[in-house]
């Protein structure tokens, strides 16, 4: 499902989906999304799954900025709906 997502100083600031609507924090599905929301989480599941909790982590890097822009973890291979794929993409840095 794809997420806009703004931040502020590592910080959730608003997070819409794609109908526009706005995913406040008592949505059920907040909290697995907001995991996921800011450039430090995402690089914080990396760590994670790069020492050894994954048995595979594919990733590419923003090639001006650096973060992930796209992540694939297989925790455990061979089984079923254990894999995560997240996608970061219209990243837009504000002044």
């Amino acid at each position: 499902m794809p997420l806009q997502i703004e931040v502020l100083n590592g910080q959730i600031v608003a997070m819409t989906d794609a109908s526009s609507h706005r995913i406040a924090a008592t949505d059920p599905n907040y909290g697995y999304f907001s995991r996921y929301a800011t450039v430090d989480r995402l690089f914080s599941e990396l760590r994670s799954n790069l020492k050894g909790q994954a048995d595979q982590v594919t990733v590419a890097y923003h090639p001006s900025y650096g973060f992930p822009t796209r992540i694939s973890i297989d925790r455990i291979k061979g089984a079923a709906d254990d894999e995560l794929g997240l996608i970061v993409s219209g990243f837009e840095r504000l002044p």
